[in-house]
């Protein structure tokens, strides 16, 4: 033993001590920064989720229908959205049939009210019954996947996906854009 108190060791006897102490560090270092990430992972999302508030325009092409005449049809409505974290709500009325505009006492509103989970986003709506009378009310169902700008953007520019209505049994292809 030294003077000191300390053993006499020589310097690779000490390197041979202090390397497993080393690696124990490093290893345990990586591990918490990894449950770091894995424990910032929800927050990480709601950051990176898709904006979705401001306008859109969505179309609903009709592909099934109790109705045959309706097969094949499509209407667009002209949407304004509001999205608060998880969830989204919106309001617009429909300004076309088959790609041509239509009268306005043929619009009709719609609600809509749903959530939006990663980049998929499900909308219940509830289309009035148009002022002319000619119409009645229907309710469905618009579930969408999110594309965004840019890889790393949060701005939507696209929703694509399906939807389901009451109105005829309805069911088809629904697109949004910006």
């Amino acid at each position: 033993m030294a003077e000191n108190g300390w053993l006499n060791v020589s310097s690779s006897e000490q390197s041979l001590f202090w390397k497993p102490r080393r690696i124990i560090a490093a290893a345990l270092t990586s591990i918490a920064a990894v449950a770091g990430l894995i424990a910032n992972v929800g927050s990480l999302t709601d950051v990176m989720q898709p904006s979705l508030s401001g306008p859109w325009l969505l179309t609903l092409d009709i592909r099934s229908s109790s109705l045959k005449s309706y097969e094949g049809m499509s209407a667009t409505f002209q949407l304004y959205l509001v999205q608060d974290a998880h969830s989204v709500t919106g309001r617009g009325e429909k300004i076309k049939v088959n790609a041509q505009e239509i009268p306005a006492a043929q619009h009709q509103q719609i609600s809509l009210k749903g959530t939006i989970s990663g980049d998929v986003v499900t909308l219940n709506f509830v289309q009035t019954a148009g002022p002319d009378g000619a119409s009645r009310q229907s309710d469905g169902e618009l579930t969408l996947k999110v594309l965004r700008a840019g890889l790393l953007s949060r701005q939507a520019s696209r929703m694509d996906g399906s939807f389901s209505a009451t109105a005829a049994s309805t069911t088809g292809n629904a697109v949004a854009i910006r």
